[in-house]
């Protein structure tokens, strides 16, 4: 619910200022997720895109950390000192979400398989611009993942 509100919030803002571009902060961890939680409650193999085109036409959304981990991002953010904006939706807190409980599942298969997440990039990676308009021509690789230094 949250998601979508703010999603309509950026397009908005876009919108105001002439953007034709919307970069999202979603990364690896995140497109794991949503891939579990399409399969085991959709029955499909699906994910969040890497880019595409809203419906209006107007807005290009890129993720371009789709291959970052999410402990990336965040030590980043920490060496960088960049304010952390944490989830404020009380809706999501309320209760523990799926999303959080597919996190928890990684989380542990990971322990137990150190390259999880380098196998999920592969099993991914197809999806990311499956029926993609703005494909052209055969993908290249996707990229190895590795930890930041």
């Amino acid at each position: 619910y949250c998601a979508r509100i703010k999603r309509g919030l950026m397009y908005s803002i876009c919108r105001q200022h002439g953007y034709n571009v919307l970069a999202l902060a979603q990364h690896l961890d995140d497109l794991a997720e949503s891939l579990l939680m399409s399969i085991f409650h959709g029955g499909q193999l699906r994910t969040m895109k890497a880019h595409y085109v809203n419906d209006a036409g107007d807005i290009r959304i890129i993720r371009p950390l789709v291959y970052c981990r999410e402990r990336q991002t965040t030590d980043f953010a920490a060496v960088a000192k960049l304010p952390v904006i944490l989830d404020s939706c009380p809706a999501c807190f309320a209760v523990p979400t799926e999303r959080m409980r597919m996190k928890q599942l990684l989380a542990t298969e990971e322990h137990n398989n150190p390259h999880l997440f380098a196998s999920l990039q592969r099993a991914i990676y197809p999806l990311l611009t499956l029926n993609s308009e703005m494909q052209a021509g055969p993908e290249p690789a996707p990229p190895v993942i590795s930890d930041c230094e």
